[in-house]
């Protein structure tokens, strides 16, 4: 009896331990292994939200978007967290379906703001990067009107956000005086004594 107590309390550890081993086997650029072992974990931890999200990323990261976005689906994360939201979304972006990702963006179920994939993530830089992403799709579909309103929100949910501001200046999508404005935040950016101040930034950021 006291080896099968023992035998219990080692399966959270396994679990864990194979979490840790596949976002090492992701951060080491080694994909399939990491493929591998996500599919593992979804299986022990009967298809547990965090699971399914890192067996989604790694289908992501192997180019099955397909895969990726239908197992979101089935387990309807895409409604739920926003962070898999963004995934479903991407997937369908990087196989050229435009309409299906917006429409993923644009459901209006309300999505919480729990984040799996970096204790540095938050429900801001997860709101700028989902801004980030439908400025994309619109400039994808030759829509530059809200491809730059886009952008500009992902630039102030997150002023540290230098695709944003890269898509409005290489596309010539700011008037004079929003350069101007975001001439004065890269200033601010440049000065190290200011860079964690975000609400000092924020007020120079005027889109």
């Amino acid at each position: 009896m006291a080896e099968l107590k023992s035998e219990k309390a080692q399966i959270p550890c396994n679990i864990n331990k194979l979490r840790s081993l596949v976002r090492s086997y992701i951060e080491k650029h080694q994909y399939e292994s990491a493929l591998f072992w996500a599919n593992k974990l979804v299986t022990l931890t009967n298809n547990e939200a965090l699971d399914v999200y890192w067996y989604a990323q790694t289908l992501y990261l192997t180019r099955q978007y397909h895969r990726a976005t239908h197992l979101l689906k089935v387990h309807q994360l895409e409604k739920k967290i926003m962070c898999c939201r963004y995934l479903a979304a991407r997937c369908h972006f990087d196989c050229k379906e435009f309409q299906e990702a917006l429409d993923i963006l644009d459901c209006p179920t309300e999505c919480s703001e729990e984040v799996f994939s970096s204790a540095e993530l938050t429900g801001t830089t997860m709101k700028s990067s989902i801004n980030l992403l439908r400025g994309k799709i619109y400039e994808a579909m030759e829509n530059r009107s809200l491809a730059s309103e886009c952008f500009k929100e992902a630039l102030q949910s997150d002023v540290f956000c230098y695709e944003a501001y890269e898509c409005l200046t290489a596309h010539h999508m700011l008037s004079s005086q929003e350069g101007l404005s975001i001439f004065k935040f890269q200033q601010i950016l440049c000065n190290s004594s200011y860079i964690f101040h975000r609400n000092r930034i924020v007020r120079f950021v005027t889109l």
